[in-house]
Order: C-alpha cells, then structure tokens, then sequence
C-alpha cells in the first residue's frame, strides 16, 4: 500500500514555481529524462538521474507582470540580474523548485495513505472485522471481478498515460559547454543555433567567474587559520578606558563571522563559509540586505546562501532590500531572523530588528511600519537593559545611535552604507560599548556589479566574544580583492591592548 501511495504521489505530483524571472509549471513523467520546455524556442533535455522510467517536465512561462508602480528601467534591471543570477548558479535556481516538488509528491503520497487506510477500517467495521472473506464472496459473483479488473487498469491507466512522453528526436550537444557541468545537455528547436551563438561568450563569463571564486577560495584556505584558543585582553571601563585584565579559553570563546549587504552576490556565498570553515566559526550572522529588491524571484539566492552555509546556525537582521517575502524565505530555510526578541545561537544571546523602512529600485525608500531609525534605537536599547545580551545587530547604524549609550549592549554591529566605519567605543552609564559597521560583503557600490568577478572589495569581519564576561574580544577583517587574492588584518583587541604590555597575573 505504501508503494502504491508513493506511486500516486509520483504520478500526480505538480507545482507553480519561478526560475529566475520566469514562471514555471513542473511536473513527474515517465520519460527517464528531464525536459525543459520554452515555447517557441524549444527544448533543453538532460539525462535523468532519477531511476527508470521516472523524470521530470519543466515548462517556462512568460515574466510575471511587474508592479505598475515600477518603471520600464526597473523591470529590466530586476529581470536581468535574476537571468545572471540562473547562469551564474543554476543548482540554486532549481533548488526551490525541486524542494517544492519533492514536498509534493510526499504530501499527496500521504493523503493517498491516509484515505487507503482509513477506507480500510471503514470496510472492517463495516464487515464485522471480516473484510477478506467479504470481498470474496463478492468477487465470486457473476461480472464482479470483469468490473474491478477494469476499473482499476482504467485508474493506472489514467494515472501513467499523462506520464509518457515520446522520444525527443534531433537533440543536439552545444559545442561551446564541451568542458563545462552542462556537457550532456541537449538542445531541440531554434535554441540550439542561437546557444552556438552566445555560449563561447557565457562559458567564458562563468570560466572567469569560477576561476576567479576557486582562487579566493585558495588564499583563504591558505592564509586564514584559527585564532588562538585562549587569550587575555582587558576588558572596558563605563568610562571607555581600559579596565582589569581577563581571560578567556575554550568554549567561553565564541567565533562570528559577520557578512552584510550581500545583494544576491550567490557567487560569494562558498567563500563566506569557507571563511567561517578555516576561522573555526560557531555561527554566521548576515547584516541584512541579503536580496536586491525583496522579490519572490531572489529567493533562490537565500537557497544559495542557506545551502553554501548549511554548517552553520544563521543569525540576519534583515535590511531595506528585504521584504517580508525574503524574512518568509529566510525562516523557511532555519535561519534565526532577528525580530525585536533576544535569540540564543551559537552560544551568544543576541538582539535585534528588521529594518523599519524598504527600498524598491526605481521607486525610493518607504517605511515598512510606524516606527522612525531613532524610535526602533531607543527601544532596542531599552530591550537590552532588560535581560543581558552579547550583542546588538541591525541593518542600518543609524539605527546605533540613541541620545544616551547605556552601555547594556556591550557591541552593535551594522552595515548599510557599504563602507567600514569604527570599530568605535562609546561610553555609557552601565558600560561602555562597542559600535561597528562592516563595508559591503556584496560590494554593491553604485559602479560595481554584484555579478561575477569582482570590480572593489568585498569584506566580511570575524568577531570572537567571551560568553563567561559578556564581553567582545577582538577581530578580524578578511577582504577578497579583485584579482582575486585576499587581504587579513591582524587580530585586533578592541582595547589596543600592546604586545610589549605584559599581564602578570589576572585580576579576579
């Protein structure tokens, strides 16, 4: 009965779903391969992984139409970067879809289950408990069993016929993906000239683009190591001096790595993690401003973010580019977003928002609920005296800055404004605190790309606190250049304390 169930899960299995800008319908066959369909333009059909005779029918469908309030410029761009975003990673783009689709066939498998069951109870209670000898007894009868027979091969029939698919005929290989994951894919229809046009050109861009990841990959693997496992550094005065001597060693340790403003750059997403891998990092906190403009479309960068970083509990404060449709998709992939309530991950309690305004390209920057930068400070900070944190993390710095620093935030981090800024310390009434604002992981700057190799730098800080003091340690800043080499500063206490300064004991 449960084959029969996950037969039917199979074989009725559909989903409406988006690749890139695109809609899309896909669906179970039984054609051992997997097609996708594109109109007028023709077929891409690639050899099945699945067991014979089972594939897969993906039919392409028009770009949805666009909000009426966006402007020609801003379609386009939107749509643009989601078709470099598919070239650039595809397994992401598919990642959604083929969930979605695996969620399908299980859940109608269960239902089959669930109705197959509950109709045999219902048949034993209606028999007394005596089902088998009942159903004998009637298939003995004159035209009982002619009639069943039939009526369940009509029912396998009208569950396989729709399944089959006939042979693709004329598929032709592009001679430009010769080397590259795309080998086997064959191409049937006009698609196929047009593709020997414009692959030696894409092969080349996603070449580039993979050498240039695979050699910062290299520098980091090469050059990063763990800091070390214990560590004395002097903790702050309410004043902003430094105060007593402390240590710290082991699991009181706790390793950060700090990404922000990534914009749907999903070719970084493997150097951020590999970052993490050599750093010994215990979780990743993402500042926000994960997506370009919140849509449904972007979702397979969260995908690719989510699958790249799957080592690792994920912290984000969602930033102005991110719509309630990117939160929806972050937690649906286990990431913690931060949402005005303290979480305790990877060791550190931390306490955050989402931004309180959203941007749309082409149409500006509106609020997201009645709350201004200054208000949603002053509350966070309110929060914070409550119940101790470790740490503070929104989007925006602007939202750092409150009339009166009570220092029960011992460190805010943001990002925003795609430029490093501190770290600084600030005096408070309970403590001092330390305020730090990444430059862009993404390098969204206004004349760069976030595709591909990359035009400025992208940054990403690794932070280590001590849980047993409350108290931030020191960090990190990991910058992959241009050419693709990588640059690390030295390990930085936040209290400058000098190397020549040495500690005799520690002050208890």
């Amino acid at each position: 009965m449960l084959i029969v169930s996950l037969a039917t899960g199979w074989a009725t299995a559909r989903v409406n779903t988006e690749i890139g800008p695109h809609k899309a319908v896909i669906h179970t066959t039984a054609s051992n391969d997997i097609r996708v369909g594109l109109g007028p333009l023709g077929s891409v059909v690639l050899d099945s992984p699945l067991p014979a005779p089972l594939g897969i029918q993906i039919d392409i469908h028009e770009v949805p139409a666009a909000d009426i309030t966006q402007d020609l410029q801003t379609q386009l761009s939107a749509n643009l970067n989601a078709y470099l975003q598919l070239a650039e990673n595809p397994e992401a783009a598919i990642r959604g879809p083929r969930d979605a689709l695996i969620r399908d066939v299980l859940s109608k498998a269960a239902i089959t289950f669930g109705f197959s069951v509950m109709g045999i109870a219902a048949l034993r209670l209606a028999t007394g408990g005596h089902a088998r000898r009942t159903l004998a007894n009637l298939l003995r009868r004159p035209g009982v069993r002619p009639l069943a027979i039939s009526v369940a091969g009509v029912s396998a029939l009208l569950l396989i016929v729709p399944l089959l698919r006939a042979p693709v005929e004329g598929a032709r290989r592009i001679s430009a993906l010769a080397d590259t994951p795309f080998a086997d894919v064959g191409v049937v229809g006009q698609l196929g000239p047009l593709l020997e046009l414009g692959a030696d050109a894409a092969v080349g861009q996603y070449t580039k683009t993979m050498d240039f990841y695979a050699r910062a990959d290299a520098a980091i693997a090469a050059q990063l190591r763990p800091a070390p496992s214990h560590v004395v550094y002097r903790l702050l005065n309410a004043d902003g001096t430094r105060g007593k001597a402390v240590e710290a060693s082991g699991d009181d340790i706790v390793t950060a790595v700090f990404a922000t403003d990534l914009h749907c750059n999903i070719a970084l997403a493997g150097s951020i993690a590999r970052i993490a891998d050599a750093a010994g990092a215990d979780l990743i906190i993402n500042g926000g401003d994960t997506t370009t403009n919140g849509t449904s479309a972007e979702r397979f960068c969260v995908d690719a973010f989510a699958t790249a970083w799957k080592n690792y509990p994920v912290v984000v404060s969602d930033g102005n580019h991110d719509s309630t449709t990117t939160t929806a998709q972050e937690r649906e992939v286990g990431w913690h977003v931060l949402a005005g309530e303290a979480l305790t991950v990877g060791g550190l309690r931390i306490l955050g928002d989402i931004a309180p305004t959203i941007t749309k390209l082409g149409q500006g920057t509106f609020a997201k609920r009645e709350e201004s930068k200054p208000e949603m400070a002053q509350r966070l900070a309110t929060l914070a005296c409550r119940a101790p944190i470790d740490l503070m993390v929104v989007h925006d710095p602007y939202t750092q800055r409150v009339p009166e620093n009570t220092g029960c935030a011992p460190m805010w981090i943001s990002g925003h404004v795609h430029r490093r800024v501190g770290p600084e310390i600030v005096p408070g009434a309970d403590g001092a605190q330390v305020r730090y604002t990444n430059a862009s992981t993404g390098r969204g700057l206004k004349d760069d790309t976030v595709m591909g190799a990359m035009g400025s730098d992208a940054e990403i800080t690794i932070l280590r606190f001590d849980t047993k003091h409350r108290s931030p340690i020191d960090y990190r800043v990991v910058s992959i250049r241009p050419d693709a080499s990588v640059g690390i500063t030295p390990l930085r206490p936040y209290y400058q304390l000098l190397a020549s300064e040495a500690i005799a004991r520690v002050e208890e």
